[in-house]
Order: structure tokens, then C-alpha cells, then sequence
């Protein structure tokens, strides 16, 4: 799609606008610079890192009765094994029922 007379009706205009200009500049090459990114492949040790932290959450679940992915899920364990601390299963009400185990297991 490169311009407005190919956005479907329903779309908004002002929307569609700000997607194609967007799309016309060029990456950001400060975004490359902040650090791991979650969609880079793990190592064979974060592969084993993330199913170290996967089992420790599907306990976790098994034992509070709930989905694991509510607790942490996994783009958050495979962040969490790649180096990255800010998820949010490390906050909040999530902190104390998983982050802490979370934690111990890294």
C-alpha cells in the first residue's frame, strides 16, 4: 500500500496518513543501540535458560489454578533469559506470585 487510493474505505484517513509517513522515513538507527532484542535468537543457554523459567511458572500456575501466560507469558521469559529485567512480571501483584521465583531461577 503507498498511497490513499489503496487504503480501504473503512480505514482512517488521518491514520492511514501517518502509517505512510512513516513508512517513507528512514529506520532509526538509535533503536539498534538500546540494547537485546527480543526477537533475536536465544542461545542454546537462554533456550535452556527459558525452559528453566517456563517450568518454574507452570508450576506457579499449576499451584495458583491458572493459565501460566497470565502470570508471565512467554515473550516475557524469553526477554527475561536474553538479559532484560523490565517486564512486567517482575512488578506488581505479578512480582509477588511468579517475579521473585522468576528471579531465584536466572
Amino acid at each position: 500500500m503507498r498511497s490513499l487510493d489503496e487504503v480501504p474505505p473503512n480505514f482512517n484517513e488521518n491514520f492511514a496518513r501517518s502509517v505512510l509517513e512513516a513508512l517513507r522515513m528512514p529506520p532509526d538507527a538509535s533503536i539498534a543501540e538500546e540494547g537485546p532484542v527480543q526477537d533475536a535468537r536465544p542461545t542454546p543457554e537462554q533456550r535452556a535458560m527459558i525452559e528453566r523459567l517456563n517450568k518454574t511458572v507452570d508450576a506457579c500456575a499449576a499451584q495458583l489454578g491458572v493459565n501460566a501466560e497470565v502470570l508471565a507469558p512467554r515473550g516475557e521469559i524469553k526477554a527475561l533469559a536474553m538479559g532484560r529485567r523490565d517486564v512486567p512480571s517482575l512488578t506488581g501483584w505479578r512480582r509477588r506470585e511468579i517475579g521473585d521465583a522468576l528471579l531465584a531461577a536466572l
